[in-house]
């Protein structure tokens, strides 16, 4: 699987299911929720916010899950009292 920052504020998440994938969870007997491709290369692009800080933005595999952060910039604003 590949995450990849094609510009300022376009990510990419692209990878390759082979056939007859079988995880390890469902050979415990757990069920599929939700699958979006059977197998077959898949690819999504997401645009991102301005607010989001690109250089800190991280992805990790957490027992198959893929965890993407993508940090927002902290913007201090003044809110005036009356």
């Amino acid at each position: 699987m590949t995450v990849q920052l094609l510009s300022e504020n376009v990510l990419q998440v692209s990878g390759v299911r082979p056939p007859n994938h079988l995880p390890i969870s469902q050979s415990y007997g757990a069920k599929w929720h939700a699958k979006e491709r059977p197998s077959g290369a898949f690819r999504r692009t997401f645009q991102l916010p301005d607010s989001v800080r690109v250089g800190d933005v991280r992805a990790i595999d957490v027992d198959g899950v893929l965890i993407i952060k993508v940090p927002k910039r902290s913007f201090l604003r003044n809110i005036p009292i009356y």
